[in-house]
């Protein structure tokens, strides 16, 4: 058995969805590089399902879990099962935090671990790598799994690092828990951005060997041509959580058209029922009506199609906290000037002036309505190279064949070099 390979991938919903629509470009290369993918969605709501096309030695280990509100109060007042790992809290939030997610991950760990471990002694691969695809929750239960099936026992954990997971200060308590548990216990950590690989370096320099930046690839897009003349169409991407800064976007595509700019706007993307109700509202206050545009939901290759289809003059994205955005990243294989915030890794892949305008972290509405109107009224050679621009950066920084190849075939040799 031992010559059959398993990758152990743990997700937070992949392959449900709405989330992680970008690890189904990754999961062709990880199935070739391995016998058997067996991905453990920690939170499949109930009812959901995925209609997904996977590779055929590409299982799913399917407990649905629930993560309502009162199941979370409900954890945060049980408290974990046993004594959290030592940390570096020192607030009462911190603490706080620490103890709802340790008892988290042992909750989830409890109820996913008896379907693992069920599936493993079925088949007839060896796990020889464990793949957290979030340095959070995923990691954490992966961690917890591995001490609690024997089968698991010396099989490396290799993490990525996106946004949230790795960046502090994106925390409503700038504190995220257990990352010296979580370093210690994980083979190498993957950001996907230098900017956070560097600060990580910094931060834990005892662990500074684990770390090195991993980016996420994106399917080049074959787009129709595009122009800058006629009326202005903005496009974004995302959910509707605070961090995107919604609100901003409504403010700047605003700001433009008082200016007197023709200027239409299109979301793609969905929130919980008040972030939706909260959108809504602000677009009717700013006078927006038949100017913004909502798709709603959309799966990866109708993104691809609105994407390539040659409407939109520019992509927006105006997050508070950004790994290197890939929404943003695909806006670019599609040839789009991006006008972005400079937060976290968006500098690595958006040059201001060069495929896009790169805006302070922090903008006014009418810095970011400037940077639009900017891109509106360049010549047409100049916006012609803007968008070539955007294509060269994802072809360089982001094509997904040289990414993700290279990092399943990495995955594979840690596991034979660990005697698995």
């Amino acid at each position: 058995m031992a010559d059959r390979k398993m990758l152990l991938l743990l997700t937070n919903r992949y392959p449900f969805s709405p989330g992680e629509e970008y690890l189904h470009t990754e999961i062709p290369f990880l199935a070739q590089e391995f016998d058997e993918v067996a991905i453990v969605p920690l939170m499949r709501m109930p009812g959901s399902t995925h209609s997904r096309e996977l590779p055929s030695n590409v299982t799913v280990i399917d407990v649905a879990v629930e993560h309502g509100w009162r199941t979370r109060i409900g954890t945060i007042v049980r408290g974990p099962l046993r004594r959290p790992v030592s940390s570096d809290a020192s607030t009462v939030a911190a603490r706080a935090y620490e103890r709802y997610f340790t008892a988290r991950t042992q909750r989830l760990a409890q109820e996913v671990g008896p379907a693992v471990q069920r599936h493993i002694e079925a088949s007839s691969a060896d796990v020889t790598v464990i793949y957290a695809y979030w340095f959070y929750i995923t990691t954490s239960v992966a961690i917890e799994l591995k001490q609690g099936i024997p089968a698991l026992e010396g099989v490396p954990i290799v993490a990525r690092g996106h946004g949230y997971d790795v960046n502090e200060a994106a925390s409503p308590v700038r504190y995220l828990p257990q990352r010296r548990h979580l370093l210690a216990s994980v083979e190498a950590l993957h950001p996907t951005a230098d900017t956070i690989t560097e600060r990580l370096q910094h931060d834990w320099p005892m662990y500074a060997s684990k770390l090195s930046t991993r980016r996420l690839g994106v399917v080049p897009a074959d787009p129709a041509p595009r122009t800058n003349s006629g009326p202005l169409n903005v496009l974004s991407c995302s959910s509707l959580s605070p961090i995107k800064r919604l609100d901003l976007m409504v403010a700047a595509v605003a700001e433009c058209r008082r200016r007197g700019r023709d200027v239409t706007w299109t979301h793609i993307g969905s929130g919980t029922r008040q972030q939706e109700a909260r959108l809504a509202r602000a677009a009717k206050r700013a006078g927006l009506g038949n100017a913004f545009v909502r798709t709603g939901q959309l799966d990866n290759a109708e993104v691809y199609r609105v994407l390539a289809s040659g409407k939109h003059t520019l992509f927006l994205n105006t997050s508070s906290s950004e790994s290197v955005s890939f929404s943003m990243s695909e806006a670019m294989s599609a040839g789009l000037p991006v006008v972005g915030t400079d937060v976290v890794g968006t500098h690595e892949i958006l040059t201001d002036r060069v495929n896009g305008r790169l805006v302070s972290r922090d903008p006014s509405p009418a810095e970011l309505a400037d940077a639009i109107e900017w891109v509106a009224e360049r010549g047409a050679d100049d916006y012609q190279e803007m968008c070539a621009a955007s294509r060269r950066t994802a072809d360089r920084l982001l094509d997904p064949r040289a990414e993700y190849r290279r990092f399943a075939s990495d995955l594979r040799k840690r596991g034979r070099a660990n005697g698995s």
